[in-house]
C-alpha cells in the first residue's frame, strides 16, 4: 500500500472551495432576475445526473459547465467534475529496465457517487472499479482503493490522481508513478510503444533465436492486420526427404508439426495480452525471401492459431515420389532424430507415449509444475495414468521449473518474497520449491 499519505490539508481543496465560493458570488450577477427559471432548470439537471445508474463525468461536466445553479454545494459538485475531468487520460512511465507501461483513466457517476476506472497495459490481470473520495496527498487530487486481480489472484489496490500523474501501488512493495508531459516522447499523453519494439517482441526474438538458431528465420508484425508471422527457412532437401516416406523421418516431422502447434499457441496467448495481436502464423519455407512474399506452392508447413493449416506431409500423394536412388541424407533428420526427443524403452502404451512427448513440447517453452503439467495434459484429453507416466518421466527437476516459473513472472511483474512464494504454491508447486525458486531469484 501507498505509505506516507500526507493529512495536511491539501491546497488544492483550499483552491477549489475559493474557486467555488467566486463562481457562487459572481453568479447573480451573470445570470440576472430573469434566470430564476434556467436555475430551477440546472438544479433539478444535476439532481437527476446525481440520481443516474451511469453517467461519465465528461458527459456531466459538459451538461453543467455553463449552470445557472446559485446553490454552493451545486457550485462544488460542478468544479469537482472538471477537476476530474482533468484527472482523466493517459499516462505512462519507463521502469529503469526499459519496459513502458501505461494507463488510461476514466471516471462515472453511479447514484451519487463517483468511480474510477484504470485500464493499465503491460500488467498482467485486470484493475475493478473503486469508489473515489478526495485526496490529502500532495500533489493528488483524488484516491480509490478497488480490487484486482493479478495472474488470478485477488490484489488490494490504492490509486492517486492527479492532472500530471497517477500513482498505482498493490501489495507489500509494487508502487509506481506514471507521468504526463514531462516531455520524452515514452511518457506523453497517448504514447504507445509500437509492439516490434516492445520487451514482448524482443523476448520473443530471443526466444526463437535460442531454440531454433539451426534455421534461418525471421519475426515479422503485421499492426494493419493485427498478426505475428514468423517464417523459417526449411532445410534444401526436405521435400526430397518427405517424398521417400521413411518412417522415421516422417515420425520426426510430425513431432516438429506438434511443438510448432504448441509454439504458435504460446505466441498468441503472449500476444494477445494489450491486443496486441489476434493471429499468429507460423511458415516454414523452401526459399528464403526477403519481401516475406510467399503463396502456398511456396510452403512447407503453415500453422494458424495453434491450428495446422497446410502440411506437405499431408499432400504427398499429389506430388512424384523422388527417385530412392537420388536420396540423399537430409539435414532435417540429422538435426531432429527421434533421440532428441526422448527414448521409449519399456513397454508403455501409446498414449503414455503421445503424452510424454507432449510434455516435452509443454516444457520446451515454458514452466509446469508437476500438478500443473499433469492438469495441462488431462485437458489435452490424455487419461490420469498417462499423464501422471508422463509427468514421472519426463525428466524434469521440479526446483529448476519453479526457478523458471519465478523469473517469468518477475519479468512482468514485482512481487514481494512471500508473495511469489504464495503465487508458486498457487501454481502446484511444493512450498520446499517455492521457498527454493524464491532464494534462487532474490
Amino acid at each position: 500500500m501507498i505509505k506516507s499519505i500526507d493529512l495536511t490539508t491539501n491546497s488544492v481543496h483550499i483552491k477549489r472551495a475559493l474557486v467555488t465560493a467566486a463562481l457562487v458570488l459572481c453568479l447573480p450577477i451573470m445570470t440576472g432576475c430573469g434566470s430564476s427559471d434556467k436555475t430551477v432548470k440546472d438544479n433539478n439537471l444535476i439532481s437527476e445526473i446525481k440520481a443516474s445508474e451511469h453517467t461519465s463525468v465528461d458527459d456531466a461536466y459538459e451538461q453543467l459547465k455553463d449552470s445557472a445553479s446559485t446553490d454552493s454545494e451545486q457550485a462544488e459538485f460542478i468544479q469537482q467534475l472538471k477537476d476530474l475531468k482533468e484527472c482523466s487520460g493517459k499516462f505512462a512511465n519507463k521502469t529503469e529496465r526499459g519496459n513502458v507501461y501505461s494507463a488510461e483513466v476514466t471516471f462515472y457517476l453511479s447514484r451519487g457517487k463517483i468511480y474510477s476506472t484504470v485500464v493499465y497495459s503491460g500488467y498482467m490481470g485486470e484493475i475493478g472499479d473503486g469508489e473515489v473520495s478526495d485526496s490529502t496527498e500532495k500533489g493528488y487530487l483524488f484516491e480509490s482503493e478497488p480490487k484486482g486481480n493479478l495472474y488470478g489472484n485477488e490484489q488490494d489496490f490504492h490509486l492517486l490522481f492527479g492532472k500530471d500523474k497517477l500513482r498505482i501501488a498493490w501489495g507489500e512493495s509494487c508502487d509506481y508513478t506514471l507521468d504526463r508531459g514531462d516531455g520524452t516522447p515514452e511518457s506523453v499523453e497517448n504514447y504507445e510503444v509500437p509492439f516490434d519494439e516492445s520487451d514482448t517482441f524482443k523476448k520473443i526474438e530471443t526466444l526463437l533465436d535460442e531454440n531454433f538458431a539451426d534455421y534461418e528465420h525471421e519475426l515479422i508484425y503485421n499492426k494493419s492486420k493485427s498478426e505475428l508471422n514468423v517464417y523459417f527457412q526449411a532445410p534444401d532437401n526436405l521435400r526430397e526427404a518427405l517424398n521417400t516416406n521413411n518412417s522415421k523421418l516422417n515420425d520426426s516431422w510430425q513431432k516438429l508439426v506438434d511443438s510448432m502447434k504448441s509454439f504458435s499457441e504460446l505466441l498468441l496467448s503472449v500476444t494477445k495480452i494489450g491486443g496486441k495481436a489476434e493471429n499468429v502464423n507460423i511458415y516454414w519455407v523452401d526459399s528464403w525471401n526477403n519481401s516475406q512474399s510467399y503463396d502456398e506452392s511456396d510452403y512447407i508447413l503453415w500453422i494458424h492459431n495453434g491450428t495446422v493449416k497446410y502440411n506437405y506431409a499431408d499432400h504427398l500423394s499429389e506430388y512424384p515420389t523422388s527417385p530412392s536412388s537420388n536420396e540423399k541424407k537430409s539435414v532435417y533428420s540429422d538435426q531432429h532424430s527421434e533421440s532428441s526427443l526422448g527414448s521409449d524403452s519399456g513397454a508403455i502404451t501409446s498414449g503414455e507415449k503421445n503424452a510424454l512427448e507432449k510434455a516435452h513440447q509443454y516444457l520446451n517453452y515454458s514452466a509446469f509444475s508437476y500438478s500443473g503439467l499433469i492438469e495441462q495434459l488431462e485437458f489435452e484429453g490424455y487419461s490420469h495414468s498417462e499423464a501422471v507416466y508422463a509427468a514421472d518421466h519426463c525428466g524434469a527437476d521440479w526446483n529448476e521449473q519453479a526457478v523458471k516459473k519465478a523469473k517469468q513472472y518477475l519479468e512482468y511483474s514485482s512481487f514481494s518474497r512471500s508473495g511469489l512464494v504464495e503465487q508458486l504454491e498457487f501454481e502446484g508447486f511444493t512450498h520446499s520449491q517455492a521457498e527454493y525458486a524464491v532464494r534462487e531469484v532474490y
